[in-house]
């Protein structure tokens, strides 16, 4: 056996459920204890003067014995529990590496067009080209989406306290809004990402302005059972039908629209463990819910 490596005890069940070999010893060590536990329950009742019924030594062996299976039971559970986080780790460090790769592959030659599109309005005046540099924009778009996407799933590490009525009208001033207005009836605290929270609150109110027009009305306001907050407009709303696609990618009812925009609110608002619920507002248009919200002002999170 080469130096410095570790010898490696096969156990055929734990092989065939698939268990790491080298968390092995770990779930050799919890049927041991297993073992150990029940072998010392016997030794007490027995012991114990208070305990007169006579345990034969057949009965003792099955305590034993179940003693062993329960361990096991409990070492297999864990290593596979381990495996599975491990695997997850590797998962998100290859989609890390992959959106890192894609976003550089695809915006050079992005950003190469870009260079030879305002040449060739240097040169001639064609209307075709204004075409091209809105394609130009719209995959730019979809390169930012796409990575937003991928990167918005991840756990939130480090929440902090976020004064929703504040961060909403930072939102608000950094939307194109035209004529349409926005309330904010939540006065709350809440603990989330400030980042990403930002983000989720400018997909939902650019959704609105898009899909409701130059003059609607959004209000971000508390759910009724206080466990959270939403966010509604007066807009046309979402056909019934579609409300179980809405948050899917590549959904999008704007002709220009990416479809990346509420799956990426749904990624946001599972990172932080919110339950998202799409319905109607009161006055017919969009409303999203956000339940089970963790508040840093006196409210207990509803689990």
């Amino acid at each position: 056996e080469p130096a410095g490596t570790r010898p490696v005890v096969s156990h055929p069940l734990a092989a065939e459920l698939g268990v790491d070999p080298d968390l092995y010893p770990r779930v050799l060590a919890w049927c041991l204890g297993g073992v150990g536990a029940m072998f010392a329950f016997t030794l007490l009742r027995v012991a114990h003067p208070g305990v007169d019924v006579d345990w034969s030594l057949g009965t003792q062996a099955i305590a034993v014995a179940l003693g062993s299976i329960g361990g096991l039971a409990i070492g297999i559970r864990e290593a596979e529990a381990e495996t599975r986080a491990d695997e997850l780790q590797r998962q998100n460090e290859r989609l890390d590496e992959f959106t890192s790769i894609v976003s550089h592959d695809l915006r050079a030659p992005l950003n190469v067009a870009d260079g030879r599109l305002q040449l060739a309005r240097g040169e001639v005046d064609n209307e075709n080209l204004q075409d091209v540099a809105d394609a130009h924009d719209r995959m730019a778009d979809l390169i930012d989406d796409l990575l937003s996407l991928a990167r918005q799933g991840e756990s939130i590490d480090d929440p902090e306290a976020v004064a929703l009525p504040d961060l909403v009208e930072e939102c608000w001033a950094g939307v194109s809004t035209a004529d349409a207005t926005v309330e904010t009836t939540a006065d709350c605290v809440v603990v989330a990402d400030r980042s990403r929270l930002r983000q989720l609150l400018e997909n939902l109110l650019r959704n609105a302005v898009e899909h409701g027009g130059d003059g609607v009305a959004v209000t971000v306001g508390p759910l009724d059972a206080g466990d959270g907050f939403y966010v509604a407009d007066d807009g046309p709303g979402i056909p019934d039908e579609d409300r179980e696609t809405v948050l899917e990618h590549g959904y999008s009812s704007a002709r220009n629209g990416t479809g990346f925009g509420l799956a990426i609110v749904d990624r946001i608002s599972d990172a932080h463990g919110w339950t998202l619920a799409v319905t109607d507002s009161e006055d017919g248009g969009a409303r999203f819910e956000f339940s089970d919200v963790a508040f840093a002002d006196g409210r207990e999170r509803r689990d």
